[in-house]
């Protein structure tokens, strides 16, 4: 049993350690112009605005954030 919480908390331990050291968030910038800022949902990545930034790129900076997890 001990052994078992030993294992437990040294996984919770690297758990934390790891997540800690991932980005929370990433920006990929496209285009010229005005800025404009496309965020996603919390499950989606900033691919679901590609074709949106294919149409805007022309006129505008597109910023698009990817949020971790």
């Amino acid at each position: 049993m001990k052994r078992l919480l030993v294992i437990a908390i040294l996984s919770i331990i690297l758990i934390k350690t790891s997540a800690q050291q991932q980005k929370v968030f990433s920006v990929t910038v496209t285009g010229k112009g005005q800025p404009v800022i496309l965020i996603p949902g919390f499950s989606c990545s900033g691919d679901v605005w590609k074709e949106t930034v294919n149409h805007l790129k022309n006129k505008y900076q597109c910023h698009v954030l990817t949020l971790a997890g």
